[in-house]
Parts: structure tokens; sequence; C-alpha cells
């Protein structure tokens, strides 16, 4: 229980409640489990300090019955007033809802008197008596006008532009990828800036915008939700925004009436129930716990609640009925300040069994309570740490974000680590064994040249392949994001630029294609051409969905052979589809694999259609023209080659892999020598070709 003070009050007892006053005691460690058959209620009883404008759930091991005509269920207050309200079965009849039609008075107490319960069996369901203590003063609610945003129908302002290239808005945050051995795929990373201008941003393992839009105010936890659609935490509404494949708005979600939605974390399920965390504010008198303590306090719990999607509450639990406020890590908390933080809840993740993972930030702790009851399973981290730490390097977590349990027995967390010594933030994973209680270190992921510490906020995000994606969000070391191999090997960075203020909450990786505008078939197969040098083309059909004109206004092409022939802007209007001249002009014999994407934007948004793009050479081997007057030394190389060039004009050097995707390029001098370095090229042929004049030259270089 809490160790709050309570408030003094006056408490009227009803009669039918005496019995449940006398065993108030059962209920210390965990106050909603009231016995083996009403295994969760909420207001527990006696329970302080209860939201005016809470509903009442009841749950029961035997599924309730739908034939409500003997069921009485009287909800009282301390005036004798009988309350109305709605009943509603929920969760295959186990839950019994209560939805008052008007809030609770403050200062209340309300009793609960359920009786004539019968179970779909026939059985009869005992008698229950209860009551709870409604707030003696409110939060006003926040307000929150509706959103009806979402991508805009008018397109203005359009620059005409050459294609193979996106102009991209003022404050677009751009950034660096330092390594990249990823595979493209239809898998993009989610990331939203937190800093300077607000951008959210898809992009590719390449960088390039799959979609982008500026935003008017700070968003945060920008992903692709479990039920398949994108939310975000949007700081102007003071909610969450869902859209869908076409980013259109699909609904709001936020805190039930008397809270303020926190917007640190919201997961919406399959069946479109959903989780989010909600603020409250206690006026509490901190003197009675520090000399320094403000006897105004106001104290911030968190109330972690699950609602249906018609936003029915199911379930709340409640960091004030089972966190001891004097727990807060005091190199984190300010027990003397005005306002007190000393939870600080920063995820939800529910586990393979219904069972509800979180973590609070302030109690470098993670807890993992039971779904049915709202018991404590267990606390990892923190001082009331129940586990032996085995094999960490770094002996535990501090200041942690983003808690996961993707697999039975392993959690995954971003660990701060501001308060390690020396600093050092990273992800980690553990595999947690409550037979053992021991937690042993699986695996961590860290960057330790320089170390990254990151003080706010980040993230790790388990893939589907193993691979590892964290997100740094600041730090000294201008790290974005890396991706790694379950072996903790690096198969990607992203960096920021000196003005890309990409400090994104989390950095996400997840599946996504959009459907606001697509092409008829995924896929252009030019098939095979008799030599390189020849150009094929292939048309392609845009299908526009929408009532409003889509119009094209930039494309990008990911290797050289390919590109768009169409001359832009095109407009392709509603409801109909526009064809697309896509071309194939290969310099060498070999394979080619690529894509393409067409872009639509505005001033601030962009929205990417994607194109998988194919096409071969007879394999008849590669006919260089070699200059005499280059010389490229070793070859083949493994980590770097010395370059003389002795030609009396200058020669500038494109670089590209043999699949057509450029490398780099550089320019010679006049009799210049040059060493590049190959690290990070992956093995296989590559190609320079060089110009000088009106001269060109191509040379096969072979990366062992």
């Amino acid at each position: 229980m809490s160790k709050y003070p309570r408030y003094q009050r006056v408490v009227f007892y009803f009669p039918f409640l005496f019995s449940l006053f006398v065993s108030i005691n059962l209920f210390s460690q965990n106050p909603y489990h009231y016995n083996k058959n009403y295994y969760y209620l909420f207001p527990f009883p006696d329970a302080t300090e209860i939201n005016p404008y809470t509903n009442l759930i009841i749950k029961h091991q035997e599924p309730f019955s739908n034939v409500l005509n003997n069921l009485k269920l009287t909800v009282t207050n301390n005036k004798n007033e009988v309350l109305s309200g709605k009943i509603r079965l929920k969760e295959d009849n186990h839950s019994l809802i209560f939805l008052p039609d008007q809030p609770f008075d403050n200062g209340d107490v309300i009793g609960v008197n359920l009786k004539g319960a019968r179970s779909q069996s026939g059985n009869n369901i005992e008698d229950l008596a209860f009551s709870f203590h409604i707030k003696s003063r409110n939060t006003p609610p926040i307000e929150i006008d509706e959103f009806t945003g979402g991508f805009p129908t008018k397109i203005e302002n359009i620059t005409v532009r050459s294609a193979n290239e996106f102009e991209l808005p003022d404050g677009y945050p751009y950034y660096e990828i330092g390594l990249n051995t990823l595979p493209t795929t239809d898998q993009y990373y989610f990331q939203a800036s937190e800093v300077g201008r607000f951008f959210q941003l898809i992009t590719d393992n390449n960088g390039i915008p799959y979609f982008y839009k500026e935003t008017p105010t700070r968003c945060l936890d920008f992903k692709v939700n479990k039920n398949g659609y994108i939310t975000y935490f949007e700081a102007s509404k003071a909610a969450f925004v869902e859209l869908d494949s076409a980013y259109r708005f699909r609904r709001l979600y936020k805190a039930s009436p008397g809270y303020a939605t926190n917007n640190h974390e919201l997961l919406v399920m399959p069946d479109g129930n959903y989780w989010t965390i909600n603020d409250e504010y206690l006026v509490t008198d901190m003197s009675q716990y520090v000399e320094c303590g403000n006897p105004q306090a106001t104290v911030i719990q968190y109330v972690i609640e699950e609602k249906d999607a018609d936003g029915v509450i199911l379930w709340q639990w409640r960091t004030f009925d089972h966190f001891n406020i004097m727990d807060g890590d005091p190199n984190q908390v300010d027990f003397c300040n005005a306002i007190v933080i000393y939870a600080h809840v920063n995820s939800i993740d529910i586990d393979h069994n219904g069972d509800v993972l979180i973590s609070s930030r302030k109690l470098n702790e993670l807890t993992k309570i039971n779904k049915n009851t709202g018991e404590i399973l267990w606390r990892l981290g923190g001082v009331h740490n129940q586990f032996t730490i085995v094999g960490d390097p770094l002996d535990g977590f501090t200041d942690q974000h983003t808690a996961r349990e993707d697999q039975a027995g392993i959690v995954t967390v971003f660990d701060n680590g501001n308060y390690h010594n020396p600093p050092h933030s990273r992800g980690v994973s553990y595999v947690v064994d409550t037979n053992s209680w021991m937690a042993t270190y699986l695996n961590g992921y860290d960057d330790n040249n320089p170390v990254v510490v990151t003080n706010p906020m980040g993230s790790m995000q388990t893939l589907e392949n193993g691979n590892v994606v964290i997100g740094w969000t600041l730090n000294a070391q201008e790290k974005c994001l890396t991706e790694y191999q379950p072996d903790g090997t690096k198969v990607l960075e992203m960096h920021q630029t000196q003005t890309a203020n990409l400090r994104s909450y989390r950095s996400l990786k997840h599946s996504w294609k959009t459907t606001y505008f697509y092409p008829e078939y995924d896929t252009v197969d030019f098939g095979f051409q008799n030599l390189p040098g020849n150009t094929t083309s292939q048309p392609v059909n845009i299908v526009n969905p929408n009532a409003e004109s889509i119009v094209v206004t930039g494309s990008y092409s990911s290797i050289n052979p390919f590109s768009l022939q169409t001359s832009l802007p095109l407009t392709i209007p509603g409801h109909s589809s526009q064809e697309f001249v896509m071309s194939f002009h290969p310099l060498f014999d070999g394979d080619y694999n690529g894509y393409a994407y067409l872009m639509t934007q505005n001033d601030t948004s962009g929205i990417s259609l994607k194109l998988i793009l194919k096409g071969s050479t007879l394999q008849s081997g590669m006919s260089e023209n070699v200059s005499e007057e280059l010389g490229i030394n070793p070859n083949p190389i493994k980590n770097q080659a010395s370059i003389q060039w002795t030609g009396h004009q200058a020669c500038h050097v494109v670089v590209y892999h043999i699949s057509g995707t450029k490398i780099g390029d550089f320019t010679l001098l006049p009799e210049e020598a040059k060493t590049i370095t190959t690290e990070g090229w992956r093995p296989g042929c590559y190609i320079f070709e060089m110009k000088s004049g009106q001269q060109v030259w191509h040379q096969k270089l072979i990366k062992q």
C-alpha cells in the first residue's frame, strides 16, 4: 500500500459495510484482489484519492449471466443518495462494469452493494459490499479541440524540378548514414524530431524519405502500433493521433476525464482495446517525509489504464496504491520541490500471458503486474529489486526507457545509464527467471568509441529477424540510431548533421506500405538487355484512389541504371490512374536490383510510393577500356588501394558496385596520387568510371 498521508475526513459508515471495514487489512499486499472469486475490484475496498470520473470494475472467476433481471447493483454516496448508471458486461462476461451517469462528487464516500448475481452456468454469485473515497479536490481536465487533419487535399506552391531528386523543405532534418550493409526492404525507420522545427519522418536504410510531415508542435512515440495503424502523441492536442495507411486521421486516444494523457506510450491492440499512461496530480504534505518538504506539494501519480474501443475502462492500476513515494531515486527526485515526480512511468508492454510490464525511470525499476488481479509479480531494479543480476558488466540499469518482453522470460530495456560510473548508455537484455530469482545478462548493445551517453529518452527494439535498433536521442556524438545484428555487429548507423536537430524520443523500425497512392504492380521488371549501354523503357500505372487529385512532384532512384523518364510535376486525377515511364540503362553486364520512389509534396509534407526495379544483361563478361594513365594497386584489395593518375588533365572518378549502386566519387588532379579506404565495402566487384575531357574509361576492382 502507498505510504502517502491520508486526508482527514468524516467517514459515513453504511450498515451493510460493517463486515468489510473490519477486514480491510486483508488487502495490504494487493488491494485490487478481493478474494479468489472476486479477483479484481476497482476501486478497491477503502481506496482513497479516487478520480470522480471513474467507473466501477468488478471481475469474477465465473462469467456473469447475460440475464440481469435478478441482479441488483446499488451505488450510494454518504448523503444517502442512490446514484444512477449503466451496467455493461465485458471480457467474456467476467467483468461487470458500472458507468455512472454523472461524476461522483469530490470528497464523497461511495458505497457499492451487489446482490442477486448469477453465473452463465446458473450458479449464484456471492453478494458483495464495499466502499471507497473520492478525492477531495480535482485537477481540471485538459480541453482538446478535435483533430480533423491528415494529409492536405490541396497541393500548392509546386516547383518544377528535374527527375531523380526530391526538393525537401527548409528545416528538414537532414542526417548522414555512416554505415549501411542492409538490403532494401519494406521496413522503414520511424522518427520524430524533438527540437527546432518538428518533423515526422519515415525513411529507408539509405536515409531517403518515404514520408515526412512538419507539425506545429513536438510529437512523441511515432510508430506503427499493434493494430497496424500509425499513432503518435501530438503536444498541441494533448492526445495521441491515429492515422491510416493513407496518412488520414482515424481517431484520437486520450486519458479518461480527470487525468492528463501521458505522452510516453500508447498501445492499441488488434482487438481495438488500448492502453495509456495517465497522469494525476495529488496535493500532498511532503513535510511529513522530508524536513524541507512543501506542505502543498503536487505529487504526480501514474494510472495505467486499459479501455475498449469505445473508451470503457476495463482495468486500472495506480502507482499510488503500490509504490512508496520515498522509493524515488534521490539522484533524480527533488523531494523538496513544489512538484514531485517520484516514479516517472515511461513505457507499457503486454507479454505473452497478457500481463503488464512497466518501466518507472525515477525508481530505476521494471515492474511486472498480473493483468487479472493487479498483483505485482516481480520487481527488477531499484530499492525493491527481487533479483540477483548475473553477468552484467554494469550491474544493472538506471533511469531507463522502453522496457519490453518480446519473448517469454527475456526482458529488454534502454539503459540511459546516467548513474553508472562513468555514465554509459546502451540497450540491454536479461533472462528473467522467477524460480531462481536471477536476471542473467544476455546481450548489450552500445558504442564504446567513445561511449555514448543519452540523458533523456531513448529506445531499444528487437526486430523479427533478431536485429536490434537502438534510438540514441540526445548525445554528444550526435548519433540518431544504430541497428545491430543479434551478436552486436553494427549494420547501420545514422548520425545527425550540425543543423539536423533530429532528436527523436524513440527511433523504431516497422514494415509499412502506403495506400495514399500506389502502383498497379509493385515490381517493374525490364528483363534482359542484349548489350550494356542500351536503354529499355517500361510504363507503370500509378493509381489515385482518392477523390482529390494528386500531383507527383519528385522522384528518386536507388541506383544509376534506373531512372524516371516522365517529366514532373504530373497530376493524377481523383479516382483515376496515370502512366509513368521508367527506364533501364545498364553500363555493365550483370543483374540489377533497385527501387524508385515517386513523391507528392506540398510546403510541409511529402508522401512516397515505392517501385521495385529489376533488370539484367546477358552475362558475357565486362569489357574494360582501361586507361594507361591510371594505375590501381593492389587489385584485388582488402582495406585500401593506391591510385596513380599520370594524365595532364583532371580526372573525375565515380565508383559503382557491380549492381549499379553508386559508392562515391572524387577528382584526381593532373599527375596526382591518392589512397582510398575500402573499409565498409562488402566483398565483390566494383567499377571505376573515369572521365577526363571527352574520354571515358572503365576499370574493374575486386574487393576481398
